[in-house]
């Protein structure tokens, strides 16, 4: 059997897959928000091609989606015009340090579309000590139970960041429990 040719798609997938530790088959019966997914969505497309029940939200206008596909919305991640309740997982990937919009409430704001026991996955966040990503993560483990949620941090090992002078790769697991 001859292995499908590698695509923009199929990698920028296995991306996610090293990041949040996911595979095709955790995905499927789930419905998933990929919150800031860019303007070129190719997780996304990748998911709507494997039959994934998935939405992407960023606030550019979409430039490489699928024509006939209406999966994506262009909007505000701190005002997402999204029911509460409405998604088993969302996914917040490759997101740059940024104090103008604290990732404290981007989580806010997400949390709530979470169904009960949903999971919002961050990935990846450099932890050095005193960045801007550790310090926005110690925010959102300081608030955890005013967003009603669990709130994880898992060290991603088989990434490869094993120098001592470079930050350790983590990814925030947040797990609404009310």
């Amino acid at each position: 059997m001859v292995a499908a040719p590698e695509t923009e798609e199929s990698r920028t997938f296995k991306y996610y897959q090293e990041d949040f530790e996911i595979t095709l088959d955790d995905l499927v019966g789930k419905r998933i928000l990929d919150l800031a997914c860019g303007s070129n969505p190719k997780f996304l497309n990748y998911c709507l091609d494997n039959g994934i029940d998935i939405v992407g939200l960023d606030y550019r206008p979409q430039t490489g989606l699928k024509a006939q596909r209406k999966r994506y919305v262009q909007g505000n991640i701190l005002k997402p015009p999204f029911k509460d309740e409405s998604f088993d997982l969302i996914f917040l990937r490759a997101l740059p340090p940024r104090p103008e919009v604290p990732l404290l409430k981007m989580v806010k704001r997400a949390t709530p579309l979470l169904k009960i026991a949903g999971f919002l996955m961050v990935a990846p966040l450099f932890m050095e000590t005193n960045s801007l990503h550790h310090m926005q993560v110690l925010d959102v483990f300081n608030n955890a139970l005013a967003i009603g949620a669990d709130v994880n941090i898992i060290e991603n090992k088989k990434i490869g960041y094993l120098s001592l002078r470079e930050p350790v790769r983590c990814t925030l697991v947040i797990k609404k429990v009310s």
